[in-house]
């Protein structure tokens, strides 16, 4: 069965390295399931 979800998502940016060297990367959280309308 499927249903409508919505994931849950998080990204953060960032713009430097552990030592200061300009490395822009982003990291994300993603779940793996997500809420229904319902708030189930």
């Amino acid at each position: 069965m499927k249903h409508k979800v919505i994931p849950g998502i998080i990204a953060g940016l960032h713009m430097f390295g552990s030592q200061l060297n300009f490395n822009p990367h982003i990291h994300m959280l993603v779940t793996m399931g997500g809420m229904k309308s319902n708030g189930e």
